[in-house]
């Protein structure tokens, strides 16, 4: 016999969702760029307190435990209904922490919502798909020794210059440059270690946008228009590294041409490898990274 269906799960099964129903898609797709979480003020900001109250008692979204209070994420059946209603190969994440997850949040409100409704952002899960493939490419893989072997050589030329140097500098400094010389061969020893490491040595950006070039500017503007809310130094030092980075990129393309921009969300958590890998991966794909703190 047929075990009889819980009440709860009876009062969510009548709560049904309108799929041609423009908000209600808005906020999936915030939910699906922002790394699976929302904040309950985030989906009333996104849509509205009717759906994000029709969200919680259908039981397409749950409250995530373990961090902070009001921070919900979409359960299978929300991802289901999205799969079949609006992208069938869409791939949903939900491993982030709830600082980086906001700091992701925070980056793609600020993109043109044209490049939301579009569909025109990769999300880390695309990435990650794409970056399998292109490991096996022996293109890629002649890129990662042509780096390996600039690095090595770069450590020799180094190594050459200390000697050449040593000759025509003071005993009275020749600890000095040496202390020097030390420290630049010890950052290329590191980086040479982080590319080594099969699993955490090169590591994809946290999303992609294509966009076209007056999408792009219009990301500038709004960066540039993010940059002066804030009032501490690092958030403003960092904008300003992500804004100029974007300009070059805007610059370089072709007044048709399609904008591939890669951003990674930084929180502070981060450790130098992390970054190195990140740079690793635009240094041997060609795709240079625009890093945004995490706020």
């Amino acid at each position: 016999m047929a075990k009889r269906r819980s009440s709860k799960a009876q009062k969510q099964s009548k709560v049904k969702l309108n799929w041609n129903n423009k908000t209600l898609e808005k906020v999936a797709r915030y939910f699906l760029y922002s790394e699976g979480r929302l904040s309950k003020d985030q989906i009333i900001e996104i849509g509205n307190q009717t759906l994000f109250h029709k969200l919680k008692s259908g039981g397409y979204i749950e409250e995530v435990k373990n961090t902070d209070k009001g921070v919900f994420k979409t359960t299978e059946k929300l991802r289901n209904q999205y799969k079949t209603n609006i992208d069938a190969k869409v791939r949903f994440s939900g491993s982030g922490s709830t600082e980086h997850s906001k700091g992701v949040y925070n980056m793609v409100k600020i993109l043109p919502q044209s490049i939301i409704m579009d569909g025109k952002l990769q999300t880390e899960e695309d990435l990650k798909e794409e970056f399998k493939k292109l490991k096996k490419k022996k293109e890629f893989k002649a890129s990662v020794t042509s780096y390996r072997e600039k690095l090595n050589t770069d450590k020799l030329n180094f190594m050459a210059n200390y000697k050449k140097e040593l000759q025509n500098t003071p005993k009275n400094r020749q600890a000095l440059l040496k202390a020097h010389y030390t420290k630049e061969i010890e950052k290329i020893d590191y980086r040479l270690k982080v590319l080594d490491d099969k699993k955490r040595g090169i590591s994809h950006s946290d999303f992609r946008v294509i966009a076209t070039k007056d999408q792009a500017e219009e990301i500038l503007k709004n960066l540039q228009e993010e940059r002066d809310r804030f009032e501490d130094a690092y958030y403003i030092n960092q904008f300003d590294k992500a804004i100029d980075k974007l300009q070059t990129i805007i610059g370089r393309a072709e007044p048709t041409q399609e904008i591939r921009i890669n951003f990674e969300i930084v929180t502070k958590n981060y450790e130098a490898r992390d970054i190195i890998a990140k740079e690793n991966y635009g240094i041997i794909t060609g795709q240079e990274m625009i890093y945004i703190p995490a706020y």
